[in-house]
């Protein structure tokens, strides 16, 4: 009798926790990977970005940013950049681009809010205002244009999901180890060699990161398969990310998934676009990238928006999912060990 009842409740925990198992807390671990959804299969550990843009969308209000936290102002937070690199435990790390083959790029839409703390060094405060979306594309004719902004958004969707918690914070940054004296000195907002695309465009200097959580709802198998330890995964990406100005390693994009940085304090003059010795489209747009609007944006309108370089990172979180079959199994398994019990108890 105690043997059936050890044998029972060990069923029944065996049951409880397969199907438990989806709900449980998911823990930092790598997932499979495919380059080019083809060819030999590696374990990814992380995924390193190439410098990219971020644009606070409509960030700086009529007036200026709120400093009241518990009425913070409402902004869509932008960003895009390609991939540098997937980096394996079994085989280092894999060109995310490869010229003239192909790209991995990445695009991020999110609903953010946001006060300011003023003070010697102003900072912007960000977080989370509803689910936002994590979209990255592979495309077999690379043609991602850090100047334009375009071609971040195209090719095959390998891998999607929801931004679902989110916060950092931005400060306005200046003297020792900075290329501003103080706080609200302004410098070239492009300042990527050879060519500064925006000569007539200033910035604040400014530091910062955030952290953002992903969960994934779609991903294609050719590219991110299972590890073969179940059917399926629970895959949540942490996004580590940098907002920094002057613009160094890449250029400020004159667009950024789809929207046109808003710069506060300048005019657009004839908005004429030339070509510079280096090749480079060269832009006359003039404006000011600060926390403040006080002055009509280029466009004649405010808000206006802020736009960082962006340096980033992601890392995963799994949680294997048992095949449905397996638990039915054990149901099964538990329901016939239960009528043997009964049987038994009769004939005795």
């Amino acid at each position: 009798m105690k043997l059936r009842k050890n044998l029972l409740a060990a069923a029944v925990a065996a049951v409880c926790s397969a199907a438990g198992m989806a709900h449980a807390v998911l823990v930092p671990g790598p997932i499979a990977f495919r380059d080019e959804g083809a060819g030999a299969q590696h374990i990814l550990d992380t995924i390193t970005y190439a410098a990219g843009n971020v644009l606070m969308d409509n960030l700086i209000k009529a007036g200026g940013l709120s400093i009241d936290p518990t009425a913070p102002d409402l902004f869509t937070l932008r960003f895009q950049t390609t991939v540098r690199s997937f980096d394996t435990l079994d085989a280092g790390t894999i060109a995310g681009v490869v010229a003239g083959d192909h790209e991995y790029t990445v695009q991020m839409v999110v609903p953010m809010s946001a006060f300011l703390i003023a003070g010697a060094n102003p900072t912007v405060v960000i977080s989370l205002a509803g689910t936002g979306s994590y979209t990255m594309f592979y495309d077999a004719s690379p043609d991602a244009n850090d100047v334009t902004g375009l071609g971040f958004g195209d090719g095959d969707i390998v891998l999607a999901g929801d931004v679902n918690s989110g916060s950092g914070s931005v400060t306005n940054s200046g003297g020792l180890g900075s290329q501003c004296a103080t706080p609200g000195t302004t410098v070239a907002i492009d300042q990527k060699s050879p060519t500064n695309n925006l000569p007539n465009v200033v910035t604040i200097c400014t530091s910062g990161n955030a952290l953002y959580a992903i969960d994934v709802t779609a991903r294609d198998a050719d590219h991110f398969p299972t590890l073969g330890l179940a059917s399926e995964f629970l895959i949540a990406l942490d996004l580590t990310t940098s907002h920094t100005n002057p613009f160094s390693t890449v250029n400020p994009s004159r667009e950024v998934v789809g929207v046109s940085p808003n710069y506060g304090a300048g005019t657009t003059a004839s908005g004429v676009i030339s070509v510079a010795p280096s090749g480079e489209t060269v832009s006359n747009r003039a404006g000011r990238n600060d926390f403040a609007c006080t002055v009509a944006p280029d466009t004649g309108d405010v808000p206006c928006d802020f736009h960082a370089q962006s340096d980033s990172s992601t890392s995963f979180r799994v949680q294997v999912v048992p095949e449905p079959g397996s638990v039915a199994l054990l149901g099964l398994g538990l329901g016939l060990f239960g009528m043997m019990s009964r049987r038994r108890r009769k004939t005795a």
